[in-house]
């Protein structure tokens, strides 16, 4: 049987095989037709949620959590669109491949294709028809998703804003203080109440030893981290035993110090905060005031230990800011009071909502919290005078410290305004904030701290890791100290991405919307298809400004860090930089006028109408400009090139975008317009290399021996080390006058720059060789009665 069924698939074999093609080619569209139905199937289910989503923000309101959640729903269906547009799109260009072998159809005069290719093509634009709806579906509901994110963020802002600028009474208004006078009794009976329900509660259900075991809680996690700070701060400081200690070394001090004040104190009020909430010691009202007065002192421990840490006013040799003693006393002194402001503030906020307290109460206690912090600041700002750095800066006053006390000045106008015109919220807000952002700022600037002196400190030549990373990789020295100033550069960038995210979070800024242009809020205007908004252009603004100070950096970086690492000649890291930077200076435009609302269709408008004002007015310039990148790209003239313009000689300094600066010997600098450097003739003398040429003319007497002098001026050239062995130098016999023979030495340098000096030391040399064999004599001689002669 087995005989008979190999020998029927050897004579059919052909017809075997094309029914199994066949079969294979039916089971592949069968299953991709069952594919194709369960994907849409998964997008009409993400289109309905969608709609749906997009219902409940626009009819109902909501609060922020709510629009965090529909925010990240939709995230997750646009991720799921981008994973199902990036599967399909593949498969849609692979039966778009294969229709194009097939050809096309033919029409009614050609001959008619077989049944096959007939079948198959039919088959195939199906497929090709189902991949292409999928796909368009997908991205419909991606375009979709966006847009509800955006909508999202949008209203989340105008939510933030509505509660932030909430107009109640003012803490000057009697009508505040006579709501506060009106419901003062009600609001101390209920906080009589809720003291004596929560003090009968907590001794019935934990008694004495319950209240023992909680002060012994809170008293070894007190212990704890007063030891285990004493401990590491011995630890750092024997590593700096011998020696002041390094900037990396005080920014690691610092950071164990702060973490030590918070992460002990964190995990030991949790630990007291799930026992009592476990033992249910306390009223449901009254566990967030004891949730509150817990962390407050994780917070103020916290400020205490961050502060110690980074102004060490007992050891002035640890501390990360450049003050002096006085400073980093009172500076530490306004830390630790705003914290206990603060920290105090959420306890009564608590303590409000807890007994149910009036509005008038509430409004009060934030507004008056929020003045204490002003007035704190106040009296810390003031006293902190700007003659009192003298001990640490002398005369000079640093940015950073300026920008400091001017940041602090105007938190306390905005605090104060908000809390007298009626705005507590606001008022609360400011303070919350003064607070967040000089955590957020010093962390950011000891994170930098640490990642530029870490990779400095692990990466540096003379480390056992170097050594071991470039026998292992097989790369240069200067190669891998570049990719560690790389990788340095980039992981400060995260940390300054990281805080500046941070920061914008109180805000409802969240990580993706750093990314999308905000949309026009408040007033705005159309011109034409255009709309402009105040805010938008102050955006546009505050982005072309961030464009322009990112590139600025950048260039920077690249001109202190990076390029001196490389083998690359001046010329042209000068074109690198200056290249980037108009190319930073193209896109923070082009990311501003996108915040404007102006997309590049409609800029290019704009430069049409532009245009004929450019042709006549501008013309000089914008030539000048184009000369300049031709000048950048061809490299014919590059920064430290010797250089002679018409009667002027100098080396190119600078390329700028109307005109190049050439600096000549007599410290003059010529600005030449760009135009005339591309049009004209210019005459570069270090253009194929920097190679100079030597060439000195020794006249001696006409009875001097021409082999003497050409021994001796042989060896003065051989004797220098400046000139070049290849080519090598030569003397040569230029001239026999009637009293006078003239000889000629000519040499090459390695750098032009040198030519003069060497051309000064070959002179000394062969002028002292001459007179030691009397030529130099008979040469004057010669020479005084050549004179007489011609008078």
């Amino acid at each position: 049987m087995a005989a008979l069924i190999v020998s029927f698939l050897r004579q059919h074999r052909f017809f075997v095989f094309t029914l199994l093609a066949l079969a294979l080619v039916s089971w592949y569209a069968a299953v991709n037709a069952q594919d194709q139905t369960n994907i849409r199937a998964q997008l009409d289910a993400l289109r309905l949620e969608l709609d749906g989503i997009e219902a409940v923000i626009t009819s109902r309101p909501m609060g922020d959590s709510a629009f965090q959640e529909k925010r990240q729903r939709v995230e997750a269906i646009a991720q799921a669109m981008k994973t199902i547009t990036d599967e399909q799109s593949p498969r849609a260009e692979a039966i778009r491949s294969r229709l194009k072998e097939l050809g096309p159809k033919p029409d009614d005069k050609a001959p008619p294709e077989s049944p096959d290719i007939s079948k198959e093509r039919e088959e195939r634009e199906k497929a090709l028809k189902e991949f292409d709806d999928t796909v368009k579906l997908a991205r419909t509901l991606s375009v979709q998703a966006d847009q509800l994110q955006t909508a999202i963020s949008d209203k989340r802002r105008a939510l933030f804003t509505q509660q932030l600028f909430s107009q109640s009474a003012s803490v000057l208004s009697p009508g505040l203080w006579s709501d506060i006078g009106f419901n003062f009794s009600h609001d101390v009976r209920a906080l009589g109440i809720v003291a004596r329900d929560t003090i009968e509660r907590a001794v019935d259900r934990a008694g004495l030893l319950g209240g023992l075991l909680i002060a012994l809680g809170l008293g070894f996690t007190a212990f704890a981290t007063m030891l285990a700070r004493r401990h590491v701060i011995a630890m750092i400081e024997r590593s700096t035993r011998f020696g002041n200690p390094t900037r990396l070394q005080r920014a690691l001090r610092a950071v164990a110090v702060g973490a030590i004040g918070f992460v002990i104190p964190f995990f030991g009020i949790f630990a007291i905060e799930q026992a009592v909430d476990g033992a249910a010691l306390l009223p449901n009202r009254v566990e967030p005031v004891m949730v509150a007065v817990l962390r407050a002192a994780v917070f103020i421990s916290f400020i205490g230990s961050l502060a110690g840490g980074i102004l060490a006013t007992a050891k002035p040799e640890w501390r990360v800011l450049p003050l002096g003693d006085r400073q980093a006393e009172k500076l530490a002194a306004i830390a630790r009071r705003i914290a206990l402001i603060i920290a105090t503030g959420r306890v009564i906020e608590s303590i409000n909502q807890a007994i149910v307290a009036g509005l008038g109460l509430s409004v009060l206690s934030k507004s008056l919290i929020a003045l204490l912090v002003a007035a704190t600041l106040t009296i810390g700002l003031y006293r902190l005078k700007p003659e009192d750095r003298g001990d640490a800066f002398g005369d000079q006053r640093p940015f950073w410290i300026v920008i400091a006390r001017l940041f602090g000045w105007v938190m306390v106008v905005g605090i104060s305004i908000s809390a007298f015109f009626g705005y507590p919220v606001l008022a609360s807000f400011l303070a919350d904030q003064l607070v967040t952002i000089v955590i957020l700022t010093v962390l950011t600037y000891i994170g930098r701290q640490i990642a530029e002196d870490s990779f400095d400190y692990l990466m540096s030549p003379s480390t056992k890791t170097f050594r071991s990373i470039q026998s292992a990789s097989g790369l240069s020295r200067p190669a891998l100290e570049q990719i560690t100033v790389i990788l340095s550069g980039v992981l400060q960038l995260l940390v300054l991405g990281l805080g500046v995210t941070l920061a914008l979070a109180p805000w409802r800024v969240d990580s993706g919307d750093i990314l999308l242009p905000l949309k026009a809020v408040i007033f705005g205007f159309t011109i034409g298809e255009v709309t402009i908004s105040f805010g938008a252009a102050f955006f546009a603004i505050i982005l072309f400004g961030a464009g322009i100070l990112l590139t600025r950096g950048l260039q920077r970086w690249l001109t202190q860090n990076y390029l001196p690492r490389t083998h690359l000649d001046s010329g042209l890291r000068n074109s690198i930089v200056t290249g980037i930077g108009y190319t930073g200076f193209i896109v923070a435009a082009a990311v501003s006028l996108s915040g404007l609302g102006l997309s590049l269709e409609k800029v290019a408008i704009v430069a049409g109408a532009l245009s004929v004002g450019i042709g006549f007015g501008l013309q000089s310039i914008v030539n000048n400009f184009v000369s300049g990148l031709i000048l950048l790209w061809e490299r014919a003239i590059r920064v430290g090139d010797w250089v002679a313009v018409g009667a002027e000689e100098g080396h190119v300094k600078r390329i700028n975008v109307r005109a190049t600066e050439i600096e000549t010997f007599d410290r003059s600098v010529l600005i030449v317009p760009n135009s005339s450097l591309v049009s004209g003739v210019v005459k570069n003398r270090v253009h194929n290399d920097r190679t100079g040429r030597v060439v000195i003319s020794v006249p001696v007497s006409r009875d001097a021996d021409p082999d003497l002098v050409h021994r001796l001026m042989s060896e003065a050239a051989q004797a220098n080390s400046k000139l070049l062995r290849d080519p090598a130098p030569h003397v040569q016999y230029k001239k026999l006058g009637e009293t006078v023979k003239e000889f000629e030495l000519t040499g090459f340098v390695a750098e032009v720059d040198d030519a003069g000096r060497v051309s000064s030391d070959l002179l000394f040399v062969i002028d002292r060789a001459l007179r030691a064999y009397g030529l130099g004599e008979i040469l004057s001689r010669t020479l005084m009665v050549n004179e007489e002669k011609s008078k």
